[in-house]
């Protein structure tokens, strides 16, 4: 009401979604804020909040399941009113782990070259971009400068999170 452009909903897992989280849970929260005037985005987390996970020993099927946990996520966002999603892709969270080549050991498709580490990232903007079509905004959080990448690491991200649909990079540089 004071004039705010938009809001965004932060830290919400996607594991969330379809049980706790859905198109009636949500949608009241959505049309408030549009009433208001301002349009609404929610941050995705790949797991629950506060848990810890070693990316470097989780199976590829569950990866998979993380990058269909985000296009499902997307779609209800969606049909409840939202206007976008934003991964959080930072500061040393999950997604941006996969990107951090001195924390990212894999040696499968998700680890080892740059195009690899991109990888989780890009797979969820697509998977989110192909389940909604035009109608959401997808955002991603990135920390652009970390203790073993650069940016021009960061930059390439940023071209391939692009041709796989991003709508908004949202830099956060403090880890």
């Amino acid at each position: 009401a004071g004039g705010a452009g938009l809001v965004i909903v932060e830290a919400t897992g996607v594991t969330s979604f379809g049980s706790e989280l859905t198109v009636e849970s949500l949608s009241p929260l959505t049309a408030a804020v549009h009433e208001q005037g301002a349009a609404i985005a929610i941050q995705l987390f790949p797991i629950p909040f506060g848990t810890a996970v070693d990316l470097n020993s989780m199976p590829v099927d569950q990866i998979e399941a993380i990058i269909e946990q985000y296009a499902v996520a997307a779609e209800i966002c969606r049909d409840a009113g939202f206007d976008g999603v934003e991964s959080h892709g930072a500061h040393g969270y999950l997604i941006n782990q996969f990107f951090m080549p001195d924390v990212n050991k894999r040696t499968d498709e998700f680890g080892g070259s740059l195009e690899n580490r991109c990888r989780l990232g890009t797979r969820i903007v697509e998977r989110s971009k192909a389940a909604t079509g035009d109608d959401l905004l997808i955002l991603y959080r990135h920390t652009p400068v970390g203790a073993a990448y650069g940016i021009e690491e960061s930059l390439e991200l940023a071209r391939r999170l692009i041709d796989a649909g991003l709508g908004v990079l949202d830099i956060s540089p403090a880890f």
